[in-house]
């Protein structure tokens, strides 16, 4: 159960974002200095030609900007991103910069419990391209970092499945279920939650066998009571805003990121003909799995066996689980991008990068199911090209090819 890692106060945060985080994650030694380099990427100021419209939108956001003489306006970085980003929400505030980096990029396993960057953070960076990289170090009037490329919202979603999978995949089912791709708003949505909760309390009961686990269970159930208090007082109509609107706004955001979900108005949201098809196969699979096997392996079985068969749907054409693939040579390009001094590299970050390479070139993917069966059948027939072995958490394995 997985519910707890990616839940979030702040109720906008740009998964784009991470993006200027991975660019100095190697420099600062502390999550303060982190934070900071973070503060100073995004805070810094350049003067841009002056804009009436974004002028106009500052105002109403209640964000300060110095204007020149009626032609240049000094703009902070973040803020001319977001006004060009459709959703136009999402800026750090004052104090959000050190919750953010120690928060969401380690819940999507970008950096370590040291805030050292992973292999998957690697794949961040390495699907940025030179001019992703430089406008976070100078405005790109052309170019929005914020705005995700296709290769990155397969990186995204895959990652957001297997941190957070166990809520967002049932609570984006129940939503496209009960409105289609009709709009809605986040209190709809939000009332939408206690009976959700209910299904996964249900669900997960049975093998709630830790304190942990109780405990999750006992939060879900709180929080339960919660919205059902906050929908029964309309406390959002109070100035505080509820406590649904903190459990919904940031998925809802983070689909809007990925294409899945589309910004209508403030607040209210329609699932693109995209995010229709693939919410609904990757809902089909979570729930096949959930009645098949244990309920908590359920996101596991389905990012190893059909991830791919599905956010393929974010590049043009027809892809095929090829099970006859030269797998060091479809691999070796991310594998020089990833691989450690010691010539070792995990194979589940290498292998999405590879399957993100290759499906932005009409190629084809493999899942990691056939992936590490086709590893195997290579070790045994030339064990001199490549060799692997289990890693220490006994969830992956490491992969080293000769030359």
């Amino acid at each position: 159960m997985l519910f707890r890692k990616c839940r979030a106060r702040q109720s906008n945060q740009r998964l784009g974002i991470c993006k200027a985080f991975v660019l100095h994650a190697d420099r600062a030694i502390s999550t303060k200095e982190r934070s900071e380099l973070l503060r100073n990427i995004l805070t810094k100021e350049e003067r841009i030609p002056y804009d009436e419209k974004y002028r106009f939108w500052l105002k109403e956001q209640n964000l300060n900007a110095k204007v020149e003489g009626g032609k240049w306006i000094y703009s902070q970085l973040q803020n001319y991103y977001i006004f060009s980003l459709p959703s136009q929400t999402g800026w750090l505030s004052e104090h959000a910069f050190r919750e953010y980096t120690e928060n969401l990029p380690r819940r999507l396993d970008i950096v370590d419990s040291e805030y050292t960057i992973t292999d998957m953070g690697r794949v961040l960076y390495s699907l940025m391209n030179e001019i992703d990289r430089q406008a976070f170090f100078a405005i790109e009037r052309k170019h929005n970092p914020f705005l995700l490329s296709n290769d990155q919202k397969v990186f995204f979603l895959y990652n957001l499945l297997s941190a957070d999978g166990d809520f967002l995949i049932p609570f984006l089912d129940t939503v496209l279920t009960h409105f289609g791709t009709e709009p809605f708003s986040y209190l709809e949505a939000g009332n939408l939650m206690p009976s959700l909760i209910d299904k996964m309390v249900e669900l997960f009961l049975g093998m709630a066998y830790t304190a942990s686990h109780r405990q999750e269970i006992e939060d879900l159930e709180r929080l339960k009571s919660t919205i059902e208090k906050n929908i029964e007082d309309g406390s959002e109509t109070k100035g505080s805003g509820s406590r649904r609107e903190q459990e919904c706004i940031p998925r809802l955001e983070w689909m809007v990121d990925l294409n899945i979900l589309r910004k209508v108005a403030s607040r209210t949201y329609a699932f693109t003909e995209l995010g229709d098809t693939v919410v609904t196969g990757i809902a089909g699979k979570y729930q096949e799995y959930t009645t098949s096997g244990f309920a908590d392996q359920a996101v596991q079985r389905y990012l190893d066996n059909d991830f791919f068969q599905h956010s393929a749907r974010y590049f043009t054409g027809e892809k095929y689980d090829r099970l006859k693939i030269e797998l060091p040579g479809y691999i070796i390009k991310g594998y020089e991008m990833l691989k450690e001094t010691s010539g070792y590299c995990l194979f589940r970050p290498l292998l999405l990068l590879s399957n993100i390479l290759s499906l932005s070139q009409q190629g084809p993917y493999l899942e990691y199911s056939t992936g590490v069966a086709l590893l195997e059948e290579t070790f045994q027939v030339n064990p001199e090209k490549l060799y692997f072995t289990t890693d220490r958490y006994g969830t992956d394995v490491q992969v080293k090819i000769y030359d």
